[in-house]
């Protein structure tokens, strides 16, 4: 065996059972190579203060090839301090003061500056051994235990974000090729924090440690959920919770301003998800927010639509509006190699206008213009004091119920799914794309009578190629040889000029046979089908899933 290439070794191994491969550990120096390469041992590492030590003897050499997952999860200074009621009668702050704010800033980035250390020192050590990594990296976004007891509920709920101070500093990183930022904890609607609370980050942070991964090939994240707790009927449970627009709105043009002159030109998959998890019910007869201007259009669409051109595969959820797919001006865009793009936009835009009505055309129209009292205090304001008493007595389950804006408008989901159509034309290998709506009623406006639960419907369409799986395909229709169009739009149609454009979609690259499908006039389908298609759409293999076969009978 002593003989054989370890090439030929690695291949006998991986052939073995987890137990055999333990029993070869200690027969031959190949061998052992062998074993622990495919044993998945050193397949998964969560790096902290007490396992670095650890993680740097482990990979530094040979075994960073066989490290594929790493974790690392962020902390906010604990608010653990004792009331002194003789000092403090009044309790401690119910706001975060600036200088909190600046010792959460720099918290996070001194155990962001921790991590790459760490990896860093790693990675030159295994170099030394001719040895590299190929790594997919989960960070956690931070959180911050409480001591309930002595603190008061809105400490839990900062609209503040938390922000990466001298990133430029950082080191490349060569071993990252995946990327995932997740929430810290899970989000719930229906409870309150408990002594763990989850803080929000300035969405910059996603682009300024990707630029710090020169081999970064995929980027996903699932965070921002925690921006729409404010759904529950009691007015104290609103503000309490309520993520301020100011902050909201800074973090987004942070994001977009430096996508712009990001450097990530090896990125080929993004998964981003800005709505995790989805809300179960917001506010939706009062006016949004106007998170766009100064801007003229929504500079968080517009540079996502630029990251675009240059990738493979890509899923979004998030506020959008119709410069995500084309620019409001300059030079037609080309997405010369997208196959796969899936879009979750929410039911009201960036701007503040809806893209949905209610049946009765009430409720607001457009968003409110953010000023400075869109801004939290530093300091407990007269409006705190009266919120947060008795605020021990709301009902988290309550959620807001009522009419639900289930009623497409035309001003604005029009020139949606005509930015929509347009730039689809510019994608030449494109075989699925999807574009939808959360809707919690049909289009008859009717919901489930229980106080607080929704049906989980949709509202949106599917396109797929003729030489690839179709969607809701156990209908038994028969697909090959021709492009589909899937309506999930219930008694809604789109208007001639509309229609036509979206009839277009692939006519250049397939053909000039196109099937239509629409749903019955009364029903949405339900969500899940949508989000177990865009899981097809993003999984490894995709567009490996083989197309219908034929002969396949019509129902």
């Amino acid at each position: 065996m002593d003989n054989l290439p370890q090439e030929l070794v690695d291949h006998i191994s991986s052939y073995l059972s987890t137990e055999d491969l333990k029993q070869t550990l200690t027969v031959s120096p190949a061998l052992q190579v062998a074993a622990e390469k495919y044993s998945g041992a050193f397949s998964d590492f969560e790096l902290n203060k007490e396992t670095a030590r650890r993680f740097v003897n482990t990979f530094g050499g040979r075994r960073l090839g066989y490290l594929q997952h790493l974790t690392f999860r962020t902390t906010i200074l604990a608010l653990d301090q004792k009331v002194n009621w003789e000092t403090h009668p009044d309790g401690h702050p119910v706001r975060d003061s600036e200088e909190d704010l600046r010792e959460a800033d720099e918290s996070f980035t001194d155990q962001i500056k921790f991590f790459f250390s760490v990896v860093k020192e790693t990675e030159d050590i295994a170099r030394s051994e001719k040895a590299h990594g190929k790594v997919e990296l989960t960070l956690y976004t931070p959180t911050r235990h409480i001591d309930r007891e002595n603190y008061s509920i809105q400490r839990a709920y900062v609209s503040w974000r938390v922000h990466l101070l001298e990133h430029e500093s950082l080191p490349s990183l060569t071993s990252v090729y995946e990327l995932r930022i997740e929430n810290g904890i899970r989000v719930s609607f229906d409870i309150e924090y408990g002594p763990v609370s989850l803080r929000r980050i300035d969405l910059r942070i996603i682009v300024d440690l990707s630029n710090k991964f020169p081999n970064l090939a995929a980027l996903y994240c699932s965070i921002s959920g925690d921006e729409w707790l404010d759904c529950n009927e009691d007015y104290r449970q609103r503000y309490i919770t309520k993520d301020w627009a100011g902050p909201r709105r800074d973090s987004r043009h942070d994001f977009a301003r430096i996508l712009d002159v990001a450097h990530i030109s090896g990125l080929r998959v993004a998964r981003l998800n800005f709505l995790a998890p989805l809300a179960v019910a917001f506010e939706q007869r009062e006016p949004f927010a106007d998170l766009v201007t100064p801007a003229r259009h929504d500079p968080l669409s517009s540079s996502l639509r630029v990251l675009s051109y240059q990738l493979r595969r890509l899923s979004l959820a998030a506020l959008i509006d119709p410069t995500l797919f084309w620019p409001a001006e300059g030079a037609s865009p080309f997405w010369p190699n997208l196959q796969a793009l899936h879009v979750m936009f929410q039911i009201v835009g960036p701007s503040g206008d809806w893209y949905f009505n209610f049946s009765d055309k009430g409720g607001s129209k457009q968003g409110y213009e953010i000023k400075e009292s869109d801004y939290p205090p530093y300091a407990e304001s007269e409006v705190d004091r009266t919120n947060l008493r008795h605020c021990d007595e709301v009902d988290w389950t309550n959620f807001i119920h009522g009419k639900e804006r289930t009623v497409p408008n035309d001003e604005t989901i029009v020139p949606l799914l005509q930015s929509f159509a347009r730039a689809i034309s510019f994608m030449p290998r494109l075989k699925q794309a999807m574009l939808w709506a959360p809707a919690r009623s049909n289009a008859m406006g009717e919901y489930k009578k229980k106080k607080g639960v929704y049906t989980n419907n949709v509202w949106g369409l599917v396109y797929t190629s003729s030489d690839t799986e179709g969607f809701m395909d156990c209908r038994g229709h028969q697909v090959e040889g021709k492009r589909q169009l899937w309506w999930q739009v219930a008694n809604w149609r789109p208007d001639k000029a509309t229609h036509e454009m979206l009839r277009q979609i692939g006519k250049d690259e397939h053909g000039e046979d196109i099937a239509e499908y629409w749903e019955h006039d009364y029903a949405i389908s339900d969500r899940y089908e949508f989000e177990r298609f865009e899981s097809q759409l993003l999984s490894v293999g995709f567009p490996a899933a083989a197309p219908l076969r034929k002969g396949r009978k019509k129902n």
